[in-house]
């Protein structure tokens, strides 16, 4: 057998070698299939933070809304307004109003009581019009409020409001909780920051131990916790926001509605719906083929 001295070092081919100095020979070509690309630095986040939008809202009135709704359809995305609530910075109801679409003229295909708590009799009996809902709200909503919540922006979407006018701004509390994961790279070489973002109940669960939507989806906590959530942590330091992350990243993962109801009375609860209602249909068949063999 040779000796190291006469031996060509096998990370040296490979481009990994870093013994210095090297017992083995360097010598001999090196392959670049097998050179491990040059590490790419860390991303940096650039524009406003949650941080930054925090001290712009400093000292202004914060109010959360959250908006539960129907469906007009058997699609995901088909959703009309059901009810909708607004809570005030001590988590306290000022304004919750139950929407009946079909004063607007709209057919509820299901009023999917499992999620909403709502049903035909409650919307018939204490439902209004949407344009009724939504000005009975804007008269208990200073101009100047902040608004806060998971994913507000969509609520503010669906009520029609509109920011400067029914209110100062909003602020997604979704943005202090979510998480760094990787910088993704695409073929031309840019680069974008992923991260993972945590379902207001996941979140709640994991820092109080309260499970807020055990069953039926209410608007009224989930304004309340919002609320709660954002003032409890906006002051909060960095180190402490890293090992809350953590803490809500390390607990059991919480099913979020969509995941535990695929298809509820016939409506697509979320866009993986279809793809397991056509597996589910793929077995069915299956099924009714082989089981008489």
């Amino acid at each position: 057998p040779s000796s190291p001295s006469s031996s060509v070092c096998k990370f040296y081919l490979q481009g990994r070698c870093t013994s210095s100095p090297c017992p083995f020979l360097h010598a001999g070509p090196v392959n670049p299939a097998s050179t491990p690309a040059p590490k790419k630095p860390m991303l940096q986040v650039t524009g406003k933070t949650w941080r930054d939008k925090v001290n712009e809202i400093e000292g202004r009135q914060i109010f959360s809304i959250d908006v539960e709704c129907v469906a007009s359809g058997f699609g995901h995305k088909d959703r009309v307004v059901g009810r909708m609530v607004m809570v005030d910075s001590d988590s306290k109801i000022v304004h919750d109003a139950i929407v009946n679409p079909e004063l607007d003229g709209v057919t509820v295909t299901s009023y999917l009581t499992k999620l909403t708590g709502l049903d035909k009799s409650q919307c018939d009996s204490e439902g209004t019009t949407l344009k009724v809902a939504v000005e009975g709200l804007k008269k208990m909503l200073p101009k100047d409020a902040v608004l806060v919540g998971q994913g507000i922006s969509h609520d503010i979407e669906w009520l029609g409001l509109v920011e400067g006018t029914d209110f100062f701004t909003s602020f997604d509390i979704a943005e202090m909780f979510k998480m760094r994961i990787s910088d993704k790279y695409d073929a031309e070489g840019v680069g974008t920051i992923r991260w993972r973002f945590f379902s207001l109940r996941h979140t709640v669960l994991a820092l109080t131990g309260v499970d807020m939507q055990s069953d039926d989806h209410n608007p009224v906590d989930d304004a309340a916790y919002s609320v709660r959530l954002f003032k409890k942590y906006r002051h909060s330091e960095e180190g402490l926001m890293e090992a809350v992350r953590v803490s809500v990243s390390r607990a059991p993962q919480t099913p979020s509605f969509a995941q535990r109801w695929v298809v509820l009375e016939g409506v697509m609860m979320g866009k993986d719906s279809y793809r397991l209602v056509a597996r589910a249909r793929h077995v069915w068949r299956w099924w009714n083929v082989h089981k008489k063999s």
